[in-house]
């Protein structure tokens, strides 16, 4: 394998990382919204 391969499949690796990343943290935020939606209802009906 050339140098330039390495290079493609490492980088390819690394962007597959990110995105994975990238999709659990909006998973996350998601929730995290979705918990603070929950608590400002109960406040308002206070």
């Amino acid at each position: 394998m050339t140098i330039r391969g390495k290079l493609i499949v490492g980088f390819s690796i690394i962007l597959g990382m990110l995105l994975i990343s990238v999709l659990f943290v909006l998973d996350m935020v998601s929730d995290s919204n979705d918990r603070l939606k929950r608590i400002v209802d109960v406040s308002a009906k206070k």
